[in-house]
C-alpha cells in the first residue's frame, strides 16, 4: 500500500483516494461498498477544500490589485497636497506653508508601501491640521481625506483576504489527513476481511514503483519489462543516468 506523508500534496491524496474508491467500486459486499462510499466522501472533502483554498488564493489576488490601486490614488492625493500648498505660498508670501507640512519634502510620505505607509500618516495629519481651514486649500485635502479613507479599506480587504486564505489552507490540509485515515483505516478493514490472505487487500490501494498500482506491462516475450523504459534524466546536473538492468549481448 502506498503511504502519503502529511508533507504531500493535494494531487497525491486526491489520486490515492480516487484509485482506492475506484478498486472498490465492483466488489459487491456491504464492507467494500461502505469503504467506497466513505472514500467518495473523504474525496469530496478533500476537492472542496482544494477549490475553496484556490479561490481564498485568487480572491488574494484581487484585493492586493485593489490595494495597489488605491494606494497610488493616495499618493496622488499627496502630491495634489503639495502643489496646493505651493500655490498657496506663492500667494501668501511668508513663513512657508509648504515647508511646514512637508519639511522634508512629500516624499517621506510616499515612499512607505503598503501598511507601513499608515505610520507616517499621523505626524502628517499632525503638520497639515492648521492649514485644513484655508479655502485655497481644502479641495486637494478633501480628496486626498477620500484616497486615505479608501487605501485603509482595500488595505483591510487584503488583510482579510490573507487571513481566509490562511483558514482555506489548513482546511484543506485536514483534508488530506482526513483522506490519509480513511486509507489507513479501509486498508487494516480490508485486512481482516481477508484474514485468511490479508495480502488481497493490498490490490485495493496504488502501490509505490508501479504506474497507478497496476502490474508492470509485460514484453513481447511474456515476461515483465523493466520498471525503467530508457533513460531518465538526472537532476544533479551530471547528465542523463541509464537506467540498471541486464546487459544486452556485446
Amino acid at each position: 500500500m502506498q503511504r502519503h506523508d502529511e508533507t504531500d500534496g493535494t494531487e497525491p491524496h486526491r489520486k490515492g483516494i480516487r484509485f482506492h474508491a475506484g478498486k472498490l467500486r465492483r466488489v459487491t459486499t456491504p464492507l467494500h461498498q461502505t469503504l467506497r462510499a466513505e472514500a467518495l466522501a473523504a474525496y469530496g472533502t478533500l476537492r472542496t477544500a482544494e477549490r475553496l483554498h484556490a479561490d481564498a488564493v485568487d480572491d488574494t489576488a484581487e484585493a492586493r490589485a485593489g490595494s495597489d490601486a488605491a494606494e497610488i490614488a493616495f499618493e496622488n492625493g499627496i502630491r495634489g497636497v503639495d502643489s496646493a500648498l505651493l500655490g498657496f505660498d506663492r500667494e501668501h508670501p511668508g513663513p512657508g506653508v509648504r515647508g511646514a507640512v512637508f519639511p522634508n519634502g512629500f516624499g517621506e510620505v510616499i515612499e512607505p508601501e503598503g501598511e507601513a505607509q499608515l505610520a507616517v500618516l499621523p505626524a502628517f495629519h499632525v503638520r497639515l491640521a492648521p492649514f485644513r481651514q484655508e479655502p485655497e486649500l481644502q479641495k486637494a485635502i478633501a480628496k486626498l481625506d477620500d484616497a486615505e479613507a479608501a487605501f485603509r479599506a482595500t488595505l483591510e480587504e487584503e488583510d482579510a483576504a490573507i487571513a481566509a486564505t490562511a483558514t482555506a489552507f489548513a482546511a484543506e490540509v485536514a483534508a488530506r489527513a482526513g483522506v490519509r485515515h480513511q486509507l489507513e483505516s479501509a486498508h487494516g478493514r480490508l485486512r481482516d476481511f481477508y484474514k485468511t490472505q490479508p495480502a488481497e487487500a493490498e490490490r485495493f490501494f496504488m502501490k509505490l514503483g508501479r504506474r497507478e498500482g497496476k502490474a508492470k506491462p509485460k514484453s513481447p516475450s511474456g515476461t515483465a519489462a523493466s520498471a525503467a523504459s530508457g533513460p531518465t534524466v538526472s537532476t544533479t546536473g551530471s547528465g542523463p543516468t541509464t537506467a540498471t538492468g541486464p546487459k544486452g549481448p556485446g
